[in-house]
């Protein structure tokens, strides 16, 4: 389970990041107010960046942090309830 979240992160890592910095940096000059006519739309780029700063770290960190943290959760219910069901040979006696 690890090791596939490490293959998924190595393999998915580059193109994340090259969308959300092109993202990011694409709205640079309207939410610091340098372009012409960006006093009107600079609130919409503070929020997209935001956003998209927002997404990055859950698609990199969080998600991954709590599919291993279900995972593991599930397993540990499977062993629970796998070693207090009844067998056989108990029921017949």
């Amino acid at each position: 389970m690890v090791s596939a979240i490490e293959d998924a992160i190595r393999s998915r890592f580059r193109p994340i990041m090259m969308t959300a910095l092109s993202d990011i940096v694409g709205m640079m000059p309207l939410a610091l107010q340098l372009a012409l006519g960006s006093e009107r739309f600079s609130p919409l780029a503070i929020t997209v960046i935001g956003g998209m700063l927002a997404a990055t770290l859950l698609t990199i960190i969080i998600i991954p942090l709590i599919y291993m943290t279900l995972e593991g959760a599930g397993t540990k219910l499977k062993r629970i309830l796998k070693r207090n069901e009844p067998s056989v040979e108990t029921e017949l006696i």
